[in-house]
């Protein structure tokens, strides 16, 4: 019984420094892309500003969309779906393999840096534009980038706990 106690008194301990971590994290991802935004604005006359020719291009668009141009002019409906997508994030969070939650601050960093431009500004502030001879990627900033690695990772972890768990049935 005291075993059992002290065990659930050490878990909520590691419960909650993960937490700080995680939120640490989420923190200092958000400062950096809006550090990264706010220095684009300030210097948006001076852009587009090419860093590798024909590949590699600093500039300022004011997005008023999702990613890749999509519903362009719903700011409010995205503001909405943001503050969705937020708490459904921290709802499944317990619910989601431990091994995610290395994912799940890139995510809600992402969110939260794009819905501080949506609030403040009415739109997004894109940046990075990365082009290949006539393929041009849409231009994006710190928060798309952040919430793609963090979906990506979540994607090959269910793939691989999916296998993994699909190899121990067969044995």
């Amino acid at each position: 019984m005291i075993l059992t106690k002290q065990l659930k008194n050490m878990m909520k301990q590691i419960n909650k420094k993960k937490i700080w971590i995680m939120a640490a994290i989420v923190i200092l991802m958000v400062f950096f892309d809006q550090l990264s935004k706010h220095l684009i604005t300030a210097r948006k006359d001076s852009l587009p500003l090419i860093v590798i020719d024909n590949f590699f291009t600093l500039d300022y668009v004011k997005n008023t969309g999702a990613s890749f141009g999509m519903m362009q002019g719903n700011n409010s409906l995205l503001i909405w779906l943001s503050f969705i997508i937020l708490g459904l994030l921290f709802y499944f969070h317990d619910h989601l393999p431990k091994k995610s939650s290395v994912f799940f601050p890139f995510i809600v960093a992402g969110t939260i840096g794009n819905l501080i431009d949506r609030i403040r500004n009415g739109f997004v502030v894109d940046f990075l534009d990365v082009y290949f001879r006539s393929y041009h990627w849409p231009t994006f900033n710190l928060a798309d980038s952040s919430i793609v690695v963090g979906v990506v990772g979540l994607i090959i972890l269910f793939i691989l706990e999916e296998k993994e768990q699909k190899d121990n049935r067969n044995d």
